[in-house]
C-alpha cells in the first residue's frame, strides 16, 4: 500500500540572475512518509 504523500511538487524550474538557461526546468516528485531526498548543487 502506498504511504501518503508529505510533498507534491510539479513543474518547477529554476534561474540564476543573467543566464538565459534554467538551471533545473521542469523537475516534478512526490515525497511520502519515510521517502528521503537529497539534493546537491553548487
Amino acid at each position: 500500500m502506498t504511504k501518503p504523500a508529505i510533498l507534491h511538487i510539479e513543474g518547477i524550474t529554476k534561474h540564476f540572475d543573467q543566464t538565459t538557461e534554467p538551471a533545473v526546468a521542469n523537475v516534478s516528485f512526490t515525497l511520502h512518509e519515510g521517502d528521503l531526498l537529497g539534493l546537491v548543487g553548487p
